[in-house]
Parts: C-alpha cells; sequence; structure tokens
C-alpha cells in the first residue's frame, strides 16, 4: 500500500572509510610541562611622545572658570528680582 507521502528511497554512494588519527596516542605532548612559560624575547619598545598633541591646559581651565562665574552671577541677579 503505497501513499503520496511516501519517502522516496535515495541510493547514497557509501561512506568513505576516512582515516581517524590513533586515539591511543595522547595529543598533548606529556614531556611539556605546561606550567612553565616559555622563555620568549620580547624586543624593547620605546614609546614615541607626539609633541603636537602637547595641548596648553591651564587656559582651556580658565576659560571655563570664567563662563562659570557669570553663570552663576546671573542666577543671583535673577533670584534678587
Amino acid at each position: 500500500q503505497s501513499s503520496e507521502f511516501s519517502i522516496p528511497v535515495v541510493d547514497l554512494p557509501p561512506i568513505p572509510n576516512l582515516d581517524f588519527p590513533d586515539t591511543s596516542k595522547p595529543t598533548i605532548d606529556l614531556t611539556v610541562d605546561p606550567l612553565k612559560v616559555p622563555n620568549i624575547e620580547l624586543p624593547e619598545l620605546q614609546l614615541a611622545l607626539n609633541e603636537e598633541e602637547n595641548i596648553k591646559l591651564p587656559d582651556i581651565h580658565l576659560q571655563n572658570e570664567l563662563e562659570k562665574s557669570s553663570a552663576v552671577s546671573l542666577a543671583i541677579d535673577i533670584k534678587e528680582s
């Protein structure tokens, strides 16, 4: 008895025999101590200072102080009226 929902039979090619590595051998080299840090020589780094980024901070600070003081005096004038 066949219905329209019957699953068609598909002929798949045989799966090739995959050569898996020998699982009896551990993948981690046990002769290397994992807690021992390898001796790596790093090159000496010199930090280059960019002279163009030398911003004059006192001038900016003084400008902010002037803006704050004028805003405070305006607030006082509003309260007195």
